[in-house]
Parts: C-alpha cells; sequence; structure tokens
C-alpha cells in the first residue's frame, strides 16, 4: 500500500529506493511483480539490522536532491511531492522542510489529527516533542549525506527524535502546511511492538550527548527538563499498556514537577487523559 501511493504521484520526477531489511513475507517478488517502475531501485539485505540501519542505508544510495522517508506503515498523498517541489521552487535556501500528517486507517479514513507547534521557537518546539516523527520531512543531499540515524539497537523508539534534535539545531525548518502524508495505524506498528522499553536509557543517551556537544548545549541547554520531561510523559503511557495502577501517576507528577512550563502545551493533558481512560475500568 505504501508503494501505491507513492506511483500515485501527481509529480513524476523521482527515484523511489527500497531498502528490504530481511523481510521473510516475498517482498522481492512482490515488488517486481507489482511495480516493475524505471525508477524504483531494490536493495535487499539478508539480516534485519533495524531501520536506523535501512535509513542510513537508503541515504547512501539517493542520488536525488532531496529525500524523503516512507516506512512500511506509512502513505504520501496524491500531491505531497508536487507541493514539496513547489515548496523548494519558492525557497530555495531552506534545506529541512516537512510537511503535516495524520493517523489513518486501511482505508485512509482519519483517526486522529495531530497537532503541530509554531516553528518560531523551533527548538523549544523539538525539544516539547518530536513533532516531525519520521514522516513527510524533507532533506537536501547536503544534509542526509552528512546526518546519519543512531544505529545503536536501544534507541529504536527514539532515533528518529534524537535525529531531528541534531538537524535542527544547525538547519532552519520550514514548514508545507497542508497533510500531505498518514501514518496507518495498526496493531503490528514496531512502535507498539517495542512499547519504549528502554525510554530510560534513550533519555540519558540523547541528554548526554546534549551535554557533550557544543552545538547542541548551545541551543537546547534551556530545554533540557523538557525533553527529560517529555520521556517521563512517554515513559507514563508505556506503563499504562503493562496494567499499573500507581506507576503512570508517579510519571505522571514527576514530569510536571520536572517541567511546570509543559502545563501550558497539550502533552500532559493527553497524557491524564490516557491514564484515567485506561484506569476508568478499575473504578467501577
Amino acid at each position: 500500500m505504501t508503494l501505491d501511493t507513492v506511483f500515485a504521484q501527481t509529480f513524476t520526477d523521482y527515484e523511489v529506493i527500497v531498502i528490504d531489511n530481511g523481510s521473510t513475507d516475498h517482498t522481492y517478488d512482490l515488488i517486481c511483480s507489482s511495480f516493475p517502475q524505471p525508477n524504483l531501485r531494490y536493495f535487499r539485505y539478508e539480516k534485519n539490522q533495524e531501520r536506523s540501519w535501512a535509513r542510513n542505508t537508503g541515504f547512501s544510495k539517493a542520488l536525488g536532491s532531496f529525500v524523503t522517508l516512507l516506512d512500511s506503515d506509512d502513505f504520501i498523498y496524491p500531491s505531497g511531492l508536487e507541493d514539496a517541489y513547489q515548496y523548494v521552487l519558492h525557497n530555495i535556501d531552506t534545506k529541512v522542510f516537512h510537511n503535516l500528517y495524520e493517523l489513518v486507517d486501511d482505508h485512509f479514513n482519519t483517526i486522529y489529527r495531530y497537532h503541530f507547534p509554531s516553528l518560531r521557537n523551533q527548538h523549544k518546539a523539538i525539544a516539547t516533542g518530536n513533532f516531525l516523527s519520521c514522516i513527510g520531512v524533507f532533506l537536501h543531499r547536503d544534509v542526509y549525506q552528512h546526518y546519519r540515524f543512531d544505529a545503536d539497537p536501544l534507541m529504536i523508539g527514539s532515533e528518529d527524535y534524537d535525529f531531528w534534535l541534531r538537524i535542527l539545531a544547525e538547519y532552519k525548518i520550514g514548514r508545507i502546511p497542508k497533510i500531505n502524508s498518514g501514518i496507518r495505524h495498526h496493531s503490528e506498528r514496531s512502535v507498539n511492538q517495542s512499547a519504549y522499553t528502554m525510554l530510560g536509557y534513550q533519555s540519558r543517551k540523547l541528554l548526554s550527548k546534549i551535554s557533550s556537544s557544543t552545538n547542541l548545549h548551545s541551543c537546547y541547554l534551556k530545554y533540557k527538563s523538557r525533553i527529560r520531561s517529555g520521556f517521563l510523559l512517554m515513559t507514563a503511557n508505556t506503563s499504562i499498556t503493562k496494567n499499573h495502577i500507581l506507576k503512570p501517576w508517579q510519571l505522571f507528577l514527576q514530569a510536571i514537577i520536572t517541567c511546570p512550563a509543559l502545563l501550558i502545551t497539550l502533552r500532559p493533558y493527553q497524557t491524564f487523559y490516557h491514564i484515567i481512560k485506561s484506569q476508568a475500568r478499575f473504578l467501577l
């Protein structure tokens, strides 16, 4: 379904790089029979080396002026590349930009519309939460040839956040204020399967990077409590899925104490709602 949306683009001057990261479901045969496109380049690897490695490999193979990323459960809407092309023509100095995205079902029906922060202070925006995820972002060749995702397998789940924090420390990001991408919701999404079991490690590693890098430190020093608090809220949400009763509340309160300023954002209220909703059955 992902490639169907790519080859339905109104803009046609692009290449598609498929990184088959150790699939076992006849992906090669399916792609060759269903998408015999001259602009598709397929690279198959026997061993699954996780998504950071796959994305980095795609960067190394890319030939275009810009790249954008699509995981196997992502969609790009028909005018996505056309709008990106027009944006580049009118913003020739912008090397990183993104469009908006939504959560959808298999039939492209909207399940949830995400809130996107103002970009007036992009460092504060990304420190408050990973609004970029890993969909609908376009990177100039100068960027994607230089930057790589952290391939530490223990960073899976936060590797994209780490990536964007580093890039936004150096580049000003632009925005196409239009929903041109969809994330397909299903129970087998890798982000659901991993359940963020390594959030404590990921938080410590990311904050350590900020402390040890002059560039990152200058951009995010005053927002470190926001980043730490965000990880606590994610951990609170994770503990909900494990049917803990007190743990989500403890983590929620710790997040607020760590960064009271988050109370003027949506994030803590979303977590509060999820905790209340998940524990309502214990109160009946």
